[in-house]
């Protein structure tokens, strides 16, 4: 969780994200502090998804399932009340399958 959060996706940041052209993904995909303070976010494009959802790790308990945007495959949703980021999978359901995932997100967008 290095690279600044977008506050919200417009059009053109979304368009470029579909079509692989945002300049810096790991800024919107993945989990961020909101920017207004309030708690965390977690974004994930999936597409042919139906649904997806924040799992702990830990304990593998659903956090939170994510909103879906139209028909493109990108997931949004806050995290309720948690405020400090945690290891967490995505449990990802297509129509014929449902698996869980390491967000390759949640990672550093480089190597030190």
């Amino acid at each position: 969780m290095t690279n600044a959060p977008q506050p919200g996706l417009d059009s053109s940041e979304r368009t470029a994200l579909l079509q692989a052209r945002h300049a810096d993904i790991f800024s919107v995909l993945g989990m961020h502090q909101q920017c207004d303070g309030g708690g965390l976010v977690v974004r994930s494009l999936q597409p042919g998804a139906i649904s997806v959802c924040v799992i702990e790790k830990r304990s593998g308990k659903v956090v939170a399932s994510l909103d879906r945007s139209a028909d493109e495959g990108f997931f949004e949703g806050r995290l309720g009340r948690r405020r400090k980021p945690f290891h967490y999978l995505l449990r990802v359901t297509y129509p014929d399958a449902e698996i869980e995932l390491e967000d390759p997100y949640r990672f550093a967008s480089r190597i030190d």
